[in-house]
């Protein structure tokens, strides 16, 4: 179980700030969820896809908790990381605030595919969406990145 913390709860606490909006929260997610994967450990030996279940049980883990705190589901103000150059962090800033314009479906599946290295499949099962779905959402969303980028540079 501790081999499973060190593998994924960094990953897996970035993906929870992009389902909740205060690290604070997305950190005590992030304990529900470990302490009931530890409660119910005998359950991972069933699994086929470890990864795919932990992003799914932690998005639902994260949705109890919205639905608990009736708050809402946004962008995290800082979900990229900074770079260290100027002009590499004005890109990102300008990245990170056409991501925040995306809708959430299409958000979230490019930060699952760029962010944490997930396949079509597996987020087509975390989100419970058909493998070509996920596709082509990703596909939307980086068209819409694309213009709104365009639109920012001439």
């Amino acid at each position: 179980m501790g081999r499973l913390f060190e593998l994924y709860a960094e990953p897996l606490f970035r993906y929870a700030l992009i389902l909740i909006r205060r690290a604070d929260d997305a950190e005590e997610i992030l304990q529900r969820f470990f302490l009931r994967l530890i409660r119910n450990r005998n359950l991972l030996q069933s699994v086929r896809n470890i990864k795919a279940y932990l992003y799914k049980s932690l998005r639902n883990e994260a949705l109890n908790f919205i639905r608990e705190s009736r708050e809402e589901c946004t962008l995290p103000d800082h979900l990229l990381e900074v770079p260290s150059k100027a002009q590499e962090r004005a890109q990102a800033a300008e990245i990170e605030e056409a991501l925040g314009k995306l809708p959430q479906e299409q958000r979230e599946i490019i930060v699952l595919k760029v962010y944490e290295n997930l396949k079509f499949r597996e987020i087509g099962e975390l989100l419970e969406i058909p493998q070509d779905t996920a596709a082509s959402r990703y596909r939307y969303a980086l068209e819409k990145l694309r213009k709104a980028l365009e639109v920012r540079h001439g």
